[in-house]
């Protein structure tokens, strides 16, 4: 006789006000799998393959069939997951919902089960012409967001039916799908890589917050991997900005930025002995072994989850904007760094509002001049154009890394005393933007809307970009002001 197992779980509280809104034909079945929830695992076992027999076998059983499941086993998902299979939840996607589905996928990710999500997703894509509701759709998207660095071409496949079905009509998350393509813009950086290398920057790239070591052989050769496929400006680039080394991602922009500067000006520091003793040679070349794929490893060590991923951090449209400066490429109007100033309207700066907003600018001014009567560069700043001080600006200098709140002090103070050079005043909201997306800007977005001060049409064209950044996260409060932001000389 089989031993009782303390781990089989219960189902109290389950019985008839349940079974009761079920088909009569299943009403049996369902009562013998709950009285089996409290016994012997084998008879456990044994019911729930009974059950699924009599309700997956008739497709107008299914949708009752699945709910039950996902209400019985509340709590007890880890279960249940374990002993439902491919062929069921596919089924229940057919009928056009994936509740049984979802719960079984979460379990799976939740214990990095990467055999049974691929065979779901092979599933998926085996019955896709039957798959079309907007919730199998969202799954879907939920999918291919996990399994991009993983599996990109099973990703790719899943996303190419859900934008089919959004171009046929079907309503779909927005959100989900618009993860799941940048999750795939990650994985287009990253995909030459071998499968465990490629597992260790998924699970990097989902917790971007963690202090992650960049020691071993296989960190240091990931970084120069990434220093070759990764260009400064891919949409996906602020990802990998939050997961490495600070200072091997101000090098890897200085590189990039001098290469293609017609102009040696931008941090000859960061050149031959002195990078190596920074970094350990993290941006030196080295000869590399062919990468091959290794095999699929179902009890890989890399932590995903399904559903939303936050992407944060910026798109990369303004490291674009700043290469194309650098490297004397596209005219104005298709770069428009150069925003016409002018005069803002009288109303702005008058009445109480604006004489307040006046005295803290002047206030602030001065405060923030005192600090910086180090940094002598400024003086050059207000007065040169922006090719001859881009490298400065953009915190690639050590004197001003862009990560030190002076960088930050300093941008804060050439809103409240503009530079002269127009193209310089158009970058300077944009790099405020970059280095702090938070309520501090857009209030001081606001005051220096308030005073008058002659940067207003520059604000309210970095607030347009503020706003069209899905990436950004703002409060609804914040997207309000920003929206009157943006709307000025606009």
């Amino acid at each position: 006789m089989a031993k009782r197992n303390p781990k089989v779980p219960s189902l109290p509280g389950l019985e008839d006000p349940k079974i009761a809104g079920l088909p009569e034909e299943i009403k049996p079945v369902a009562e013998a799998l709950l009285q089996a929830g409290i016994g012997e695992e084998v008879v456990h076992e044994e019911a729930l393959r009974r059950f699924v027999e009599c309700v997956f076998n008739n497709p107008q059983l299914v949708p009752q069939g699945a709910a039950f499941l996902t209400q019985a086993y509340e709590g007890r998902e880890a279960w249940l997951s374990k002993r439902v299979g491919t062929p069921e939840l596919v089924q229940e996607m057919a009928t056009g919902q994936a509740l049984l589905t979802c719960v079984a996928a979460g379990e799976w990710v939740a214990r990095r089960d990467f055999t049974r999500l691929l065979r779901l997703a092979e599933g998926m894509l085996a019955a896709r012409l039957h798959l079309r509701a907007p919730d199998c759709l969202d799954l879907m998207s939920a999918m291919a967001s996990t399994l991009a660095l993983i599996k990109q071409p099973k990703a790719l496949a899943l996303i190419s039916h859900v934008e089919e079905c959004r171009r046929d009509g079907v309503t779909i998350d927005e959100g989900l799908l618009a993860e799941a393509r940048h999750r795939l813009q990650l994985a287009d950086v990253v995909g030459a890589a071998n499968q465990s290398t490629r597992e260790i920057w998924d699970q990097r790239l989902l917790n971007p917050s963690r202090e992650w070591t960049w020691t071993s052989e296989q960190e240091r050769r990931m970084l120069q991997d990434l220093a070759e496929w990764l260009t400064p400006g891919h949409p996906a680039s602020g990802d990998f900005e939050r997961v490495v080394p600070s200072v091997w991602w101000d090098l890897l922009l200085a590189r990039h930025m001098a290469q293609l500067s017609t102009e040696p000006t931008v941090a000859p520091e960061f050149t031959g002995a002195e990078v190596a003793s920074w970094t350990g040679g993290m941006l030196e070349p080295e000869a590399r072994d062919e990468v091959k794929e290794d095999g699929e490893d179902a009890e890989s060590a890399l932590r995903v989850r399904l559903g939303w991923f936050v992407a944060g951090g910026l798109t990369g449209a303004l490291a674009v904007v700043l290469m194309q400066v650098l490297a004397g490429g596209g005219s104005q109007s298709e770069v428009p760094l150069a925003i016409p100033v002018t005069a803002p309207p009288q109303a702005v700066a008058s009445g109480e509002v604006g004489r307040v907003a006046t005295q803290w600018c002047q206030e602030e001014k001065e405060r923030l001049a005192g600090e910086l009567v180090h940094v002598g560069r400024l003086g050059a700043v207000k007065a040169a154009g922006w090719r001859e001080n881009a490298g400065f600006l953009t915190g690639l200098t050590p004197d001003l890394p862009s990560q030190s709140q002076m960088y930050r002090k300093m941008l804060v103070l050439l809103h409240l005393d503009p530079p002269q050079d127009s193209e310089t005043r158009g970058m300077v909201p944009r790099l405020l933007l970059r280095r702090a997306a938070d309520e501090e800007l857009v209030s001081l977005w606001e005051r220096c809307r308030d005073a008058g001060i002659a940067l207003v049409p520059e604000i309210a064209a970095a607030a347009r970009e503020a706003l069209d950044q899905p990436s950004l996260s703002w409060t609804p409060d914040q997207r309000e002001r920003l929206i009157k932001l943006a709307s000025v000389n606009g």
